[in-house]
């Protein structure tokens, strides 16, 4: 025993060894008077329907015992507490004659690390029973329990001293003990006490209380699943914490982590949503607005306003795997787009690099996963303007064991030349946090979550009364607790008297402790594998190609999004638990591939120009639901043609959605030149996209400029010989024999006095007309794109 515990307890022992023989017996007097009017109240007797959560249990005993309740949760003078037991018999036969007794020690346990042996069921020393009267069960039939409510006045327990103390529930029968309970039992000393410096001031607790969740969304609209829906109701898991941090927000001074994912995905869920469609976002179903999802984000909205809130990177990626592997730009992205999105839903502004108030305001920290980072982490969030790290205290544990649970505040150099803010969250705290009792519905584990909770924190401000030491709370990410268990803890959180609730912005603005500690050194062997990571880059590249055709201005294709998704840290823990990463990763990569499916080149595969320069029509047909913006690039096989796009700037063109559009080639080619051009579109910024070129085969002849001269001959005689009809007809002829109002020759049908039209001559030749190949080809439409019609 340390010198501290002995000291502690020769205060807590002294003044009864003091007290004469008449306190002597007026203390035995009053605990018979305790003995005499402790009530032992039968609540249910009958046969349970399952049993509860025996873990102390000796296997092959005929019965089991467990505490299901102690309330209030800690002793105080002038009160009683309730204890909960339920007694149920396993063996096969009656049993009778059974007796319940309590026990406790008036020595507190000393250390965190003797309370946890007795926790996990190591006997505690110097056991005394009380002396109240033994509760007695006449009979219990096989298979059937026996709920008991026990209420002891706290004068009969003898406490004096503030601390934790062990209390155990035996049944016994003919033969001695059959089984028994155990719980830790915080004792909070009135003001005019025999300890009165053990009555400390409270400590600063901080919660963080997570709202996280798996990603739900891919490239297409709407959910691939809709196991979300569950988790939202009221009975569900993030409905449980939801219910409990409302109600306990201001109480509890409750610093909210949210992911701006989960908010993208419940908001979506508020109108007609799709769920599960395919790659090419086709199929699934078409569910009707969910009213779950609108109140479950209205009341989010109402709790956090005025609250401080931290929003994780976008889909709460991986920043310790991504930083291992140097994937920073996409943690950077991570980190904006998520609060982006949450300012958006949350009506409030996320700033990284604002200084943190102590009041309601909190943006610019982070929260790995599992609580773990190295000095590159730490480096990394620097660099994006973040001054505050959570951490789990295992990470920077004291460099010489201090014998008591030091400060939940501290800091660490940066990287970057400045000290980081480090939150330490309490690892034994989080570790019952996660344990298997706080995710069983059993009202025996329930409580065990509950008492030790609040054994402990009373624990850590026992060890140094007058020492200020902020505690810092913070669940898993994916905390399941039953709702009775998350509104209990909160409860206790405002009710235990030596706890101070405050925000994580509260406890910045307390000096870090001086502790030589530990630095961040940690690597989690669950964090995101690289390989997942190599294949998460490739996909980066294709969004980026994708993004890079968006038309400024035009809502956002949210790739990057489904990108994060793959990247978020619920797919950590290793054995196959990246394999919906792998999935969804598969599946945006294959949306993409479809993408470019929609974009294609078409017009003529076999031009023959007429001259030297002409015009040439092609088509760029874009199919996708949004307008595109693309580069149209022409290349030649060799330098006897040439070709541009006319009326562009650069050749960058921009195509609405569901629209073909025509575009001219300037072709300019040497005598009797022939070419294959390349027409392939690209990003505006130059990149090659994935999308079938255009070939065309050029060849120009002088059949153009032959024909040009013909035709201007032809037009020549034509001119002269029409200017001298016009004279010839312009002259008044003799008059024929008889009389005036003869027909002229070459009168039209309106000349003619029946209107009958003169026929002209025709001569057949049977030879083909002639026609300027080029030209005629080249200023013709092209067929449709993607078709190649053969040679006319």
């Amino acid at each position: 025993m340390s010198a501290m515990a002995r000291s502690q307890l020769a205060r807590c022992r002294g003044p009864r060894t003091a007290a004469g023989p008449a306190a002597r017996l007026a203390r035995a007097a009053a605990a018979m008077a305790a003995g005499l009017t402790a009530v032992l109240i039968p609540v249910v007797a009958g046969p349970a329907s399952a049993a509860s959560a025996m873990p102390r249990q000796a296997t092959g005993q005929p019965v089991s015992l467990s505490i299901t309740g102690i309330s209030p949760g800690y002793a105080a003078p002038g009160r009683a507490i309730a204890i909960s037991v339920r007694i149920r018999n396993d063996s096969g036969a009656v049993l009778s004659g059974l007796s319940v007794r309590l026990l406790t020690s008036k020595a507190p346990f000393t250390s965190r690390t003797e309370l946890d042996s007795f926790a996990q069921g190591a006997p505690a020393q110097l056991l005394t029973s009380l002396r109240l009267a033994p509760v007695t069960i006449a009979g219990l039939g096989p298979g059937a329990a026996d709920v008991r409510s026990l209420r002891v006045p706290v004068s009969a327990l003898g406490l004096n001293c503030f601390g934790v103390y062990p209390l155990v529930v035996q049944v016994s029968g003919a033969t001695g003990p059959l089984a028994s309970d155990q719980a830790a039992v915080p004792f909070w000393p009135g003001r005019l006490h025999t300890c009165p410096a053990q009555r400390p001031k409270p400590d600063d607790v901080a919660w963080i209380w997570p709202l996280i969740d798996r990603p739900h969304q891919g490239p297409c609209p709407g959910l691939f699943d809709n196991s979300l829906a569950a988790s939202i109701e009221p009975g569900g898991r993030l409905g449980v914490l939801l219910a409990a941090g409302q109600k306990y927000a201001g109480g509890a001074q409750l610093t909210w982590v949210i992911d701006p994912a989960l908010l993208d995905d419940v908001r979506t869920m508020r109108d007609l949503y799709p769920v599960g469609s395919g790659v090419n976002c086709d199929g699934g179903r078409t569910l009707a607005g969910s009213a779950t999802a609108r109140a479950w984000l209205g009341t989010l909205i109402k709790s956090t306003a005025n609250r401080p809130v931290i929003a994780t990177p976008y889909a709460d990626v991986d920043i310790a795997a991504l930083t291992q592997h140097l994937r920073n730009l996409d943690a950077s992205r991570a980190f904006a787009e998520g609060q982006h999105v949450a300012g958006m839903i949350l009506n409030r502004k996320f700033a990284p690099g604002k200084p943190l108030h102590p009041g309601r305001r909190l943006t610019a920290a982070a929260w790995p996963a599992d609580g773990i980072a190295n000095y590159a982490l730490l480096e990394n969030l620097a660099s994006f303007r973040i001054g505050t790290v959570i951490l789990d205290s295992a990470v920077m544990p004291p460099v010489v064991p201090a014998g008591y649970t030091p400060s939940g505040v501290t800091s660490t150099p940066d990287g970057v030349g400045t000290q980081m803010r480090v939150m330490l969250a309490d690892d034994a705290l989080t570790r019952l946090l996660g344990s298997r009792d706080a995710r069983s519905r059993s009202a025996a584990a329930i409580f065990r979550v509950r008492q030790t909770f609040l054994a402990q924190t009373a624990m850590i401000v026992a060890e140094r009364p007058h020492l200020r030491r902020p505690i810092v709370i913070a669940p898993p990410r994916h905390w399941n607790p039953a709702g009775r268990l998350a509104s209990g803890l909160l409860s206790d959180t405002v009710r235990a008297p030596w706890l101070r609730p405050s925000t994580v912005g509260q406890l910045l603005t307390l000096p870090p402790d001086r502790l030589p500690r530990a630095q961040p050194h940690s690597v989690s062997a669950s964090e995101l594998p690289k390989r997942l990571l190599r294949r998460v880059a490739k996909l980066d590249r294709k969004v980026a190609l994708l993004e890079s055709v968006h038309v400024p201005g035009q809502p956002n294709l949210l790739l990057y999004r489904a990108a994060f998704g793959t990247e978020s840290s619920a797919w950590r823990g290793g054995r196959g638990a990246d394999r919906r990463a792998l999935a969804l990763l598969s599946r945006t990569s294959r949306y993409i591939t479809g993408q470019w499916k929609q974009l294609s080149v078409g017009g003529f595969s076999n031009v023959t120009l007429g001259g030297t320069v002409s015009t040439v029509r092609m088509h760029v047909s874009n199919r996708l639901d949004y307008p595109v913006q693309v580069k149209l690039v022409v290349t030649a096989s060799n330098q006897s043609v040439k070709a541009s796009v006319l009326g562009t700037t650069g050749g960058v063109i921009t195509i609405p959605a569901h629209v073909t559009s025509t575009v001219k080639l300037a072709v300019t080619a040497s005598t009797g030149g022939a070419a294959k051009i390349r027409l392939s579109l690209h990003s505006p910024t130059g990149r090659p996209l994935p999308v079938r070129p255009l070939v065309m085969h050029i060849r120009a002849t002088q059949f153009g400029t032959v024909a040009l001269a013909i035709c201007a001959a032809a037009l020549a005689v034509f001119v002269i010989a029409s200017a001298a009809r016009a004279i010839r007809m312009g002259r008044p002829g003799p008059p024929e024999p008889g009389g005036s109002g003869a027909e002229p020759p070459d009168a039209g049908p309106a000349d003619r006095p029946d209107g009958a039209e003169k026929p002209d001559t025709v001569e057949s030749d049977d030879q083909p007309e002639l026609m300027p190949a080029g030209p005629a080809l080249a200023d013709q439409e092209p067929p449709v794109p993607g078709s190649h019609p053969e040679g006319r």
